[in-house]
């Protein structure tokens, strides 16, 4: 919702393009940063689950080709 006001608030003031700036920028920090409040997990966990993930998908390719 503030997003959504600050990018009407960008045209107002600053024309159609500015719309479109405000919301690239407050996209990519949302984005970085994420919802407060809600727990994300680091860059650590999300490497471990993806390589237990990756080990998981060629054990399964394995059993196939037997």
């Amino acid at each position: 919702m503030a997003i959504n006001e600050a990018i009407e608030l960008a045209k107002s003031f600053g024309g159609e393009s500015s719309g479109k700036f405000v919301n690239g920028v407050l996209g990519t920090v949302y984005r970085e940063i994420g919802e407060p409040g809600k727990e994300y997990p680091t860059r650590e966990e999300l490497a471990k689950k993806r390589a237990e993930e990756e080990q998981e998908e060629k054990k399964e390719a394995g059993k196939k080709e037997k």
